[in-house]
């Protein structure tokens, strides 16, 4: 722009184009000062200054004059009337103004006769001509007659409203002096302030007398929705009303309290016509021009192209809250102020996306804001110009006094409460404005108390809490009176940081207390502390009272008993809490369920990190019955993701009507524009542009619902605000936050709804009682065998903590180094306490038990040499005795088996023999049944046949009378086989057919039982056939007539199986009769062969005798050789083992003498842990942060103050001497960790923690210590800046893989997203352990480790991150310095020398590691049953060799070290140029 400015006038542009100006063509600024132009500028223009006192406020009044209606023109009284009013009074009242009195918010002259003006506008409007209506002239000579009670009217409310209320008293005064010059008459009480003038009656009134009277609908629900009229409230809704509906614009500046918002919002509900809608918005510093636009925008309709407003008919009424709020840019403009002047100048602002202009038509700001100053500022009055300034004052104290009276009386005036009670209600608020007249005044917010701001929404918490009391429980004044100053210890006494504040408050409520009712403390405070509840009958009860707790102790048990219900039913994201319930925390407690109990109660909780101020809140949330909402913020978490889960939280609240508690802490802060949306809420439920389209139509039904039931008009705006109402009465902010440091105090200021809309509760530190009852129940639950040192313990946590808070106070005044102890200190020390003194007694028992076990070995292998000496003296004649035994048992044993051979020999010929035989008998058994087997088949058939028989066969055959021929042929050849003789027949018939009888015979005898002639025919005896029957058979049988065809013909079955059978006999005896000679031959055979069997079986049990005998002398002689041969393995192994014995105590003499000296050490140490492990704790947990000297301070006066207490330690006791490992340490040592005591304790401290280390390492050393270790680790290391991106993904990675993590050059924030991680939320839902990291569960490794540098020399790290980390300062130490440049300057000299140096310390580190694990395997193979350790040949080898490497180990060992002492005294030379190297950088260093 200079460039233009200059002679040449060119304008050169970004792209490199230049444009020339003609020389027609000027630039002009028009601005209000220089403050921000550049000399440049300032020395290529021209100045014109314009003084506004020069030009006076005439030109003002005539402009307006001149665009007054000709018709009011026309008539010459109102002209003059006007000119004569104006001349007597606007100056006047203006100097008076500016001499006399002070303003809140600067004014202009111009401004404030504007004002006037615009209010007498009102006045005139209904006199105005419009489209219905013509004025008459009657009409405005009437209005003409009230002109100077207008003008007068006017000028009260522009120029005598813009003072303070002593300025208004002053202005009243010279006010009625005024009014003498002019024609009315004005009542002679009050104030000039506290009329009304009604035109149409031409009459001033009292504006009280202007409302109806005012019914309190008394419900602790509705309180918040309460508004008593008074003088204040009823004529500054009525100017607003007046203003806004004529289309002028308002701004309400005043303190805090005052009730402009209150005002403004009733006004906006139920003040305006319909043809008004409105909407309202908060500003705060946060706040942009861009959402401003957005709020605005989104509440518009488009009217036509380019032009936007309300819907058609309809104005807008926007109330724009805090307006002074938004921060100024580096020029000094507040962008979202620039936006609304940009719209009262040009009646528009530019569509940021199409880049054309918007119109917007009929909308009206009514705007509230403080009083500039703190986080408030000065508003251009360029933007002030277009407003009418109406200022709230402080209250009367009558009007305050009103309404709280009102209030209480409505609600204690009920019947339940006593006569008493009622009649001490005007003291009791009297009590109250006292007090806090004395609080306004006497607490006075500083830097440290940026928080002590008070107004009358204090007054309204205390008579809020009064408004809750239980008739049964308040039944006399006293009972009121507790109540009374319990409420007042919560709202003023709950946010005071020093106990002479919190004595002199408690100095007042007892004067005041004192003075009205005439009580004294004794009487007031019946129990130690005065503490009431509404959950002391229990949280699942109908009815909730408000009452005092009358037992401190029940009190405790009632909130533990809480605590264990919240922890059985904690699931999903609530996770159980280990507390433990100090009177403190149930009273924090207590102290936030009366916030969440109240309608629009929220909660700012201020406390450094680890004071548990989430978990009590997360307690008193579970005993109201709320939800508890809490964001959790991860790595990516964005604005977005915040508005999606407020969105949700509000929804919640507002749709489903669920009284819930958002839990916000300051450590998820990852922008200022949270707390905006944070402050948005708290002021009025609402997020600008929160809500979603979708959203809408769920919010409007809602709405719906809410407006019928509050008979209000369901306008959009209506119903939209009575859902925010459903909001701000369901959801309960609580706001932890710490109140340390300058960001803190900025918030407050940027944000005045966290104070002014929350109860605060200030977190102090633990008291001694919490200290104690803590670690006592800490240790109660852990069960550490304390026994008579218990008490001694606890105090001496108490002692130590307390000194860390002391000395930490010095370790800032004098190194301004800051340092934070917090009750999550105290908490990790009792933790670290418990882990460390386990973990010593097991690894002391343990040392103890193998060392033992040794030394048991040897006395039992000395005992066992012995043992076996005499075993031997034993054994040896009993091992000859046992060789003769076997000799002559060998000698019989041959003889027996000489005559059983003999016997064996006979038997075996015999049985040679007898085996001939039997097999020559087989072959003619053999012969003779294969013969046989050829009339098998006959046989068979017969049977066969026979069997098919039945015996209706032989019936038929039996009953023939006259038989045939064949018939009798085969009957006759029955009867000859069975023998049968004939039976003659009488008959001569029957003997024709059977002459001989046998047919006869055969019925009779054979046929006689047809049921057993089969059988008899199966049953013959075939193999002892007579030869007569065959005789005598065979020729019948082989007659030519008869055959099998014949007779099957001629006969029936029973006869055709009858000559079957027959046949078949025959024919067996035929094969029988030639088989007989060998089955004689065969028979005989048979006989000799069972003769030659019994002789041979005789024989045989000759030979089994013997065989007997003989096995019976061998196991004899076996059993005497076994014996003989043990005995000789016995003496063998008691040679063997006495040589091993000899050989294990050779080994272990020269470590016999130094374990016994071990086991006695150890035993004293193990009695001293108690004491020891409390130091190392401490360390632990505190020293991390601090230098040497502190760190050595600490650690001697709690060695004093174990002697103080007659806790047994060791002597010298230190940190390094009860956790150090001179191994280990010596492996840290190759790995470049400095051998200075800082340093080391460091690595202790690194590797005994159970929290993250974060090292303050401004030298680097830490960072190179840690990744040379990470390169020697298993699973490798990862390094990271914290500024690289995807850090998370990788530490997920590193987490499942077990690597380790090194985070470098960490700021003095950490990201929100590493919170999982630091805080190691780990699951163990069975073998596997489980990391939860944001919403991902991941398998965790216990390799797993993660390491923070930083390279700030003196970082400042809050509370929250302190306690969530373990901060080490590694910066370097003098010694340590001197050390490195010692090695710096031989490694220059004489780099042989230092190498060789290097190789020594490598080589010892490596030889004391070696020695350490040659020992640990001696010990362990020692361990069990002395005979067994002496059976084992390798073992004993093995425990030989390594006694054998220990030795030369040693030797190389001494041989380093007296190598390491010659280097050393050569390097000693270059030690004072080492020295004074480190004493040059500390000198720069603190010069610095």
């Amino acid at each position: 722009m200079n460039t233009v400015l200059d002679d040449n006038k060119k304008l050169c542009l970004n792209s490199g184009k230049i444009i020339h100006l003609s020389e027609r063509m000027t630039m002009m600024f028009e601005v209000e000062d220089l403050e921000v132009a550049s000399p440049a500028t300032v020395s290529r223009c021209g100045m014109v200054y314009m003084e506004p006192s020069l030009i006076g406020l005439g030109p003002l009044f005539k402009t307006w004059m001149a665009q007054q209606p000709d018709y009011f023109m026309a008539n010459k009284d109102f002209k003059k009337t006007l000119q004569r009013l104006y001349e007597d009074l606007v100056d006047d009242a203006m100097t008076f103004l500016r001499t006399n009195l002070t303003e809140p918010v600067e004014t202009t002259d111009n401004n404030v006769c504007q004002s006037i003006f615009r209010i007498i506008d009102c006045f005139l409007f209904p006199f105005k001509r419009t489209e219905i209506k013509e004025p008459k002239k009657e009409d405005i000579a009437y209005m003409i007659s009230t002109l100077d009670s207008i003008f007068v009217f006017a000028i009260i409310w522009s120029i005598g409203c813009t003072t303070t209320l002593e300025g208004r008293e002053k202005f009243d005064k010279k006010m009625r002096e005024l009014i003498k010059k002019t024609k009315i008459t004005f009542p002679e009480e009050n104030y000039v302030y506290d009329y009304n003038f009604y035109v149409k009656d031409n009459n001033w009134v009292h504006w009280l007398k202007t409302v109806g009277e005012y019914n309190v609908k008394a419900s602790i629900d509705a309180y918040a929705e309460i508004l008593v009229p008074t003088v204040d409230s009823i004529r500054m809704q009525e100017i607003m009303t007046q203003l806004a509906a004529n289309d002028k614009h308002c701004l309400t500046p005043g303190p805090t309290g005052t009730g402009k918002s209150v005002n403004v919002a009733e006004l906006l509900t139920s003040g305006l016509t319909d043809a008004f809608q409105s909407f309202g918005m908060v500003f705060s510093a946060q706040t942009s021009a861009n959402q401003t636009q957005d709020a605005i925008d989104d509440k518009l309709e488009k009217r036509k192209k380019g032009w936007y407003g309300p819907p058609p008919g309809k104005r807008f009424v926007v109330f724009v809250d805090d307006l002074n709020m938004p921060k100024k840019e580096v020029f000094g403009a507040q962008p979202p102020i620039e936006l609304l002047r940009q719209w009262m100048d040009h009646a528009g602002w530019f569509d940021r996306k199409e880049k054309t202009f918007k119109h917007i038509v009929d909308i009206v700001f009514i705007t509230a804001m403080g009083p500039p100053g703190g986080g408030r500022t000065f508003i251009t009055n360029r933007l002030l110009r277009h407003f009418n300034i109406i200022t709230y004052t402080d209250l009367q104290e009558s009007s305050i006094r009103h309404i709280f009276t009102t209030i209480l009386e409505a609600f204690l005036g009920r019947g339940k409460f006593t006569t008493q009670i009622k009649e001490s209600v005007p003291k009791v608020i009297e009590m109250t404005m006292e007090l806090y007249n004395k609080v306004i005044c006497e607490l006075l917010p500083t830097p440290a108390k940026s928080h002590y701001t008070f107004n009358l929404r204090d007054i309204s918490k205390i008579v809020q809490g009064l408004c809750s009391a239980y008739p049964k429980t308040t039944e006399q004044d006293l009972d009121l009176i507790r109540l009374w100053v319990h409420e007042a210890w919560r709202v003023f006494g709950d946010r005071l940081i020093s106990k002479d504040d919190k004595d002199w408050l408690d100095a007042q409520l007892m004067g005041q207390i004192k003075s009205a009712f005439d009580y004294n403390r004794k009487q007031v405070y019946v129990v130690d502390r005065l503490i009431f509840g509404d959950y002391l009958d229990g949280i699942e009860v109908d009815t909730r009272n408000y009452k005092p707790v009358t037992n401190l102790d029940e009190f405790i048990k009632t909130i533990e008993g809480f605590l264990e219900d919240y922890n059985a039913m904690a699931i999903g994201s609530r996770r159980p809490m280990k507390l433990v319930m100090f009177l403190d925390a149930c009273e924090h407690i207590s102290r936030i369920c009366r916030v969440l109990r109240q309608p629009q109660g929220n909660s700012l909780l201020l406390g450094v990190g680890g004071s548990g101020r989430q978990s009590l809140a997360k307690m008193a949330t579970f005993m109201m019955n709320y939800e508890c909402s809490q964001i959790e913020v991860v790595k990516g978490y964005t604005m977005d993701r915040f508005h999606d889960d407020l969105r949700n939280v509000l929804k919640r609240a507002g749709l489903e009507d669920k009284s819930l508690t958002f839990l916000f802490c300051d450590t998820q802060i990852i922008s200022e524009q949270m707390l905006e949306d944070i402050n948005n809420i708290l002021n009025s439920g609402d997020v600008p542009g929160l809500y979603k389209k979708e959203d809408m139509e769920e919010i409007d039904r809602v709405g719906t619902q809410e407006c019928i039931k509050r008979h209000l008009q369901p306008t959009k705006m209506n119903r939209f605000t009575q859902y925010l109402t459903r909001i701000k009465r369901n959801i309960h902010i609580v706001i932890a936050m710490s109140p340390l440091g300058e960001i803190f105090r900025d918030r407050l200021r940027k944000f005045p709804s966290l104070v002014n809309c929350c109860t605060i509760d200030w977190f102090t530190e633990w008291p001694e009682e919490a200290l104690l009852g803590v670690a006592r129940g800490d240790l109660e639950d852990k069960d550490l065998g304390l026994a008579n040192e218990f008490d001694k313990v606890v105090e001496m946590f108490k002692n130590i903590h307390q000194s860390v808070e002391k000395i930490s106070i010095s370790y800032y005044q004098i190194l301004r180094r800051k340092n934070y102890v917090t009750p999550t200190s105290y908490l990790e020390l009792l933790g670290l306490y418990g882990d460390i003194l386990t973990k010593k007694r097991k690894q002391v028992n343990d040392s103890k038990k193998r060392l033992e076990n040794g030394l048991k070995v040897i006395q039992e292998s000395s005992l066992e040499v012995k043992r076996l000496k005499e075993l031997l003296d034993v054994k040896q004649p009993e091992l000859e005795q046992k060789k003769g035994e076997v000799e002559r048992t060998l000698e019989q044993l041959n003889v027996d088996r000489a005559k059983a051979d003999e016997t064996l020999k006979i038997v075996s010929e015999q049985e040679a023999e007898a085996t001939k035989n039997e097999a020559e008998t087989a072959i003619l058994k053999a012969q003779a049944d294969k013969e046989l087997a050829e009339a098998n088949p006959a046989l068979e058939a017969a049977v066969k046949v026979l069997d098919e028989l039945n015996p209706g066969d032989i019936r038929e055959l039996k009953g023939y009378l006259t038989p045939t021929e064949m018939v009798v042929i085969i009957c006759t050849a029955v009867c000859h086989m069975f023998k049968v003789r004939p039976v003659k027949v009488n008959d001569p018939k029957r003997a024709a057919y059977d002459p001989e009888g046998y047919f006869e015979a055969c019925k009779t005898r054979i046929m006689a039982d047809p049921n057993k002639t089969v059988n008899m025919l199966k049953e013959y005896d075939k193999e002892n056939m007579e030869d007569s029957v065959v005789k005598r058979v065979r020729p019948i049988i082989d007659r030519e007539d008869v055959n099998g065809e014949s007779v099957k013909k001629k006969g029936t079955a029973a006869l055709f199986a009858f000559y079957m059978w027959l046949k078949a006999l025959l024919k067996y005896n035929d094969v029988l009769r030639r088989v007989r000679p060998l089955r004689a031959k065969a028979a005989e055979m048979d006989d000799e062969l069972n003769r030659v069997r019994n002789d041979l079986k005789a024989k045989r049990q000759l030979l089994q005798d013997a065989n007997e005998r003989i096995q019976k002398l061998e196991a004899f002689y076996r059993q005497k050789v076994e014996e003989m041969q043990n005995l000789e393995a016995e003496i063998n192994d008691c040679n063997l083992k006495l040589e091993r014995a000899s050989k294990l105590i050779g080994g272990l003499k020269d470590e016999k003498e130094r374990w016994t000296n071990t086991v006695n050490s150890l035993s004293e140490i193990y009695a001293c842990l108690i004491g020891d492990c409390l130091v190392a704790a401490g360390m632990v947990a505190y020293s991390g942060c601090f230098t040497a000297d502190y760190r050595a301070n600490l650690e001697s006066s709690w060695v004093e103050g174990l002697g103080t207490l007659d806790i047994k330690h060791q002597e010298s006791l230190t940190m390094r001497l009860v956790l150090g490992d001179d191994v280990k340490i010596r492996h840290w040592s190759v790995h470049g960790l400095p051998s200075d005591n800082l340093s080391i304790e460091n690595g202790i401290i690194l590797h005994t923690a159970r929290r993250w280390p974060l090292m303050i390492d401004p030298q680097t050393q830490a960072n190179k210590f840690v990744k040379s270790m990470g390169r020697e680790h298993e699973g490798g290391i990862d390094i990271f800046k914290a500024s690289d991106g995807n850090i998370m993904k990788q530490l997920e990675t590193a987490i499942e893989l077990g690597r380790w993590v090194l985070l470098e050059n960490i700021d003095e924030k950490l990201d929100p997203s590493l919170d999982p991680i630091l805080m190691m939320n780990r699951l163990d839902p069975g073998e596997s352990k489980i990391a939860r990291v944001g919403e991902k569960q991941l398998k965790y490794s216990s390799m797993f480790q993660f390491f923070m540098t930083t390279t700030l020399p003196n970082p400042h790290y809050p509370p929250e991150i302190i306690v969530k980390v373990t901060l080490l300062n590694f910066a370097i130490t003098q010694s340590g310095l001197e050390e490195q440049m010692l090695n710096q300057l031989v490694q220059q000299e004489m780099p042989d020398l230092q190498e060789k140096k290097n190789r020594i310390v490598i080589q010892n580190a490596k030889s004391a590691r070696e020695l350490r694990e040659i020992e640990d395997r001696i010990l362990q193979n020692l361990e069990g049953d002395t005979t067994k350790i002496l059976e084992d040949e390798k073992l004993i080898n093995m425990l030989a060799e390594s006694k054998k490497q220990s030795h030369e180990i040693q030797a190389r060992v001494k041989e380093s070290q007296k190598t390491e002492k010659e280097i050393d005294e050569t390097r000693k030379k270059y030690r004072p140029v080492a020295y004074r190297a480190s004493l040059l950088f500390f000198c720069i260093n603190d010069l610095s």
